[in-house]
Order: structure tokens, then C-alpha cells, then sequence
């Protein structure tokens, strides 16, 4: 910037630039000095807005963070076993009774992606009216009951040695009281939520995605390798409790589970 004019006496003269220039600098340094401020507040209001999301809506994370779980186990587990094939091997076969880390398998790969599950069926009855029809009632249950057949799972554990022991029977129990209860629950809600937008999702996909689990987990085995099969199931069941999540109302979870 060039010399601007200033009066005086016997006329104008020249204001030397350095003025202007030392006012810009002086701006300047007040920016940088407050910028740090002005981040950390800036972060600060951005981080208490998404606690309170997360917070208000923490069952949506559930199912994100239960297939997570589930497929991090599955592919660590699967690396670490000599000679197992994702796509042949069934996937309670990692935490089989005599295999390395089958505990920390079932932990991880069926306790608490279940629970977690669990926790969206709960929050799913929870966001339903208090005195809500019974197809609504006992969809909600049955989702529940099917997430702790999902858990049975990890708790009952295969025995390669003894297929008809009473661990493999009571997995066996578990394995079908998760598909079964799954089915019926897809179709009750369906039928209980039908006409509601809120739900609108969970209305028109989630008994195909149902339907779909029980297909892979009954007849597709015939056709198609028994882990792969077994794997797409899983898949579907996730994506249907994923549905069951995200649809309905963003309302405070304050009915109970009474009613």
C-alpha cells in the first residue's frame, strides 16, 4: 500500500504506509491469538452436539457397533485356526469346545453383538405407546427373545467330540429359537405398525430381510456351502435389527415394558 495524505501545516502531506502496515500486523496477531480460543470452543459445541445425538439415539449405534464385533471376530478368529474356511465352516465352529480362543470367539462374536441387539429391541418397545396393540407387544418380545437366542449361542457351545451332548443340543436349541422368533417378529411388528410412516421401513423390508435369514439359515444350506449360508443369515438378521434401529420416532424412551 502506497503513502496516503494527511493535514497538516502549509498543506497535506505523505502518512508513511508503515502506519497502516503495523495496524494490519497488529489485527493480525489478535487473530492468531484468539484462533486456538475459538477452535477449542468451536470443538467444544460441536462435541456436546453429538453426545447429545448419541445420547437421545444411542440404539442406533448398537447394531453398527454389534456388526463390527461380530465380523472383526469372525475374520480374526477364522485367520488365526489352522485350515478353517470362511466359506465352507460354520461359524460356531470357532468357539467350539477344544478350539484356541473359543471363549473369547463366543464373547465376541455371539455374547455381545447379541446383547447389543438385545438393547435395540428393548429401546424398540420402549418407543412404542404404553398401551400399544398386541402384535406391537409381542413383536417387540419375540425380537427381544431372538437376540438372547443369538446370545445362547455363545453361551452353549459346540462339542465337536459329542454331537448329541447336551452342550450341542442346547446350541442347537438356541440356533433355532433365534431364526424362528426372528420370523415371527418381522411379521407381528409388520402387521402391528402397518399404516404408521414412522415405521414405514421396518414395515415393508424387514420381513424380507427375515424371511431371508430363515431362508439361508433352512434351505439354502442344500444348495450352497454351510458357512456361507450361515454367514448371509447372520447378515440378514443384522440388517433386520439395523431396520428396527433406525425406523420409528426419535421419542424419549419413557414407556416400559409393561402394557
Amino acid at each position: 500500500m502506497g503513502a496516503q495524505m494527511e493535514p497538516g501545516r502549509g498543506g497535506y502531506k505523505a502518512r508513511p504506509a508503515a502506519i497502516d502496515r503495523r495496524g494490519a500486523a497488529a489485527s493480525l496477531a489478535a487473530h492468531v491469538r484468539t484462533f486456538p480460543l475459538s477452535c477449542r470452543l468451536r470443538c467444544g459445541q460441536v462435541r456436546r452436539r453429538v453426545i447429545a445425538q448419541v445420547r437421545r439415539r444411542w440404539w442406533r449405534w448398537c447394531v453398527p457397533a454389534a456388526s463390527a464385533l461380530w465380523l472383526g471376530a469372525l475374520l480374526g478368529f477364522g485367520a488365526a485356526l489352522p485350515g478353517y474356511a470362511q466359506s465352507v465352516h460354520p461359524v460356531a465352529l470357532l468357539g467350539a469346545q477344544g478350539i484356541p480362543g473359543a471363549v473369547a470367539f463366543n464373547l465376541s462374536g455371539f455374547v455381545l453383538p447379541g446383547a447389543l441387539c438385545a438393547a435395540v429391541a428393548v429401546a424398540l418397545r420402549l418407543r412404542l405407546p404404553l398401551h400399544t396393540g398386541w402384535r406391537r407387544r409381542i413383536g417387540a418380545q419375540l425380537m427381544f427373545l431372538s437376540t438372547l437366542g443369538f446370545v445362547a449361542m455363545g453361551v452353549f457351545r459346540l462339542d465337536p467330540v459329542r454331537l448329541q451332548g447336551t452342550q450341542t443340543l442346547l446350541h442347537a436349541t438356541a440356533w433355532g429359537l433365534w431364526w424362528s422368533t426372528a420370523l415371527a417378529s418381522a411379521l407381528l411388528l409388520a402387521g402391528g405398525l402397518r399404516g404408521d410412516p414412522a415405521w414405514r421401513g421396518l414395515v415393508r423390508v424387514g420381513p424380507p430381510l427375515a424371511a431371508l435369514a430363515v431362508l439361508f439359515a433352512l434351505v439354502l444350506p442344500a444348495v450352497l456351502p454351510d458357512g456361507l449360508s450361515q454367514r448371509m443369515a447372520i447378515v440378514a438378521w443384522l440388517g433386520w435389527c439395523g431396520l428396527a434401529a433406525a425406523s420409528g420416532p426419535d421419542r424419549r424412551l419413557t414407556a416400559t415394558l409393561r402394557g
